[in-house]
């Protein structure tokens, strides 16, 4: 006797078999290694806009970058220095948005981890205004303006993170 219920003319059918559940799927945070989400980092700072004239989204590439730097630095925590992968996980937020405010806000916590550049990179980065195309005109002094801000604090951050990965390695090593 087969296991499947009859349809409706008594038969039974393969074609009414109950469906596996959906295999669950890894937390995005493990898609990439450390190496893998500082390139991606990388990318997003050359997509940041060097002229200028759209800073709103070079401000935005700039954050986004950032988020992926400490993606990277997350996943180092897991894999060098054994903190758990739920751990990471949850440590800083879902969003890269959520990351940088805690992050830029770990001078109030006990963020041994972290090293004080990145920290204030991430402050700085995280109250950057970003201004729409109606606001007023505001005149800034050569290398001032939000994006070119924006820009430089991304440069620290991927760097600052790459040399904490190393280190994060380096520790595990010994």
């Amino acid at each position: 006797m087969s296991s499947h219920p009859p349809d409706d003319n008594g038969e039974t059918s393969s074609k009414h078999q109950p469906t596996q559940p959906p295999t669950p799927t890894p937390h995005w945070l493990w898609r990439f290694s450390a190496d893998e989400w500082l390139r991606s980092a990388e990318r997003e700072r050359k997509r940041c806009d060097p002229a200028g004239d759209e800073s709103r989204k070079s401000i935005t590439h700039a954050r986004r970058g950032v988020g992926m730097a400490l993606n990277a630095l997350l996943v180092s925590f897991n894999r060098h220095l054994g903190d758990a992968r739920e751990d990471c996980e949850n440590r800083w937020g879902r969003s890269y948005v959520d990351h940088i405010r805690a992050v830029g806000a770990a001078c109030a916590r006990d963020e041994t981890q972290l090293d004080a550049e990145l920290i204030s990179a991430c402050y700085k980065l995280s109250n950057i205004e970003i201004r729409g195309p109606r606001d007023p005109i505001q005149i800034h002094p050569v290398g001032a303006t939000p994006h070119a801000i924006a820009r430089q604090l991304l440069a620290s951050a991927i760097a600052t993170v790459g040399h904490m990965i190393e280190a994060n390695k380096a520790s595990s090593e010994t």
